[in-house]
């Protein structure tokens, strides 16, 4: 048995030294912690257990965010949009590339604006360009959503106005219109969806946020779209919320 001896006035015990907390592994450091050297003792942080505080998004000066929403099907991230409690974006205008669809009865049945810009009622992509450009121009918008356009947008129409789209895989992995399908074509256990900024390409602009879904064994083409969509709408609003609360993108 180890004997131990009479312990001095004012002595301290040795230090146990851990390997530093999994922030500092993840590469960050906890707000006000010191900057770690070597290795340091791990100390519980007070409420670290404590359950998450949600945190409202701060009211925005200027008025809320004003969304034009593009579509060309049925429309249902324009209704996530549409529905979202307290958003502090408003929907002012809802634009389409072919008549009914569900996209502009949903827009109607709320009173919102709507207009019909068909390709083909313009000699050439370029005309169809402009026009969109021009329809756009007369809502005073802060910021384009593409929402299931299935439309390649025009240099006018960029030049003129941000634009956000949402895509049913996580970019840069399957663009284009078939994501979900080439997804599950290429066997991946993984896919997801992207909201991103864009440009003049396909898909290519840069990424804002994305979400993963996993496929499941048996998932079919339409089976994965559909969980793909509640992440999708999900992340519509938030991405929007989050853009309509700092505006620095502008």
């Amino acid at each position: 048995m180890r004997h131990r001896g009479p312990r001095t006035r004012g002595a301290r015990r040795p230090r146990r030294w851990l390997p530093r907390p999994v922030p500092a592994l993840l590469g960050r450091r906890p707000r006000g912690a010191p900057r770690a050297r070597g290795v340091r003792r791990a100390r519980p942080r007070r409420g670290l257990l404590r359950p998450a505080r949600r945190v409202e998004a701060a009211p925005v000066s200027g008025g809320p965010l004003r969304l034009a929403v593009l579509v060309s099907g049925s429309g249902t991230n324009l209704q996530a949009l549409l529905d979202a409690p307290a958003a502090p974006f408003e929907v002012v205008v809802v634009g389409a590339d072919r008549e009914d669809t569900g996209g502009v009865e949903r827009a109607r049945a709320r009173g919102i604006p709507t207009f019909v810009c068909r390709v083909a009622d313009h000699p050439d992509r370029a005309g169809w360009d402009a026009a969109l450009a021009r329809s756009l121009a007369t809502h005073d918008v802060d910021l384009v959503v593409s929402a299931g356009f299935m439309k390649v947008l025009g240099p006018q129409v960029l030049a003129a106005h941000r634009v956000v789209n949402t895509h049913p895989a996580l970019l840069p992995s399957f663009p284009g219109a078939h994501g979900v399908r080439d997804a599950l074509a290429h066997g991946v256990r993984v896919t997801g969806c992207t909201c991103h900024w864009v440009d003049a390409g396909v898909d290519t602009g840069p990424v804002i946020d994305q979400r993963a879904v996993r496929v499941e064994d048996g998932d079919t083409v339409e089976t994965l779209h559909e969980r793909i969509k509640v992440q999708e709408r999900a992340m519509l609003v938030e991405v929007l919320t989050r853009l309509a609360s700092d505006r620095s993108w502008r």
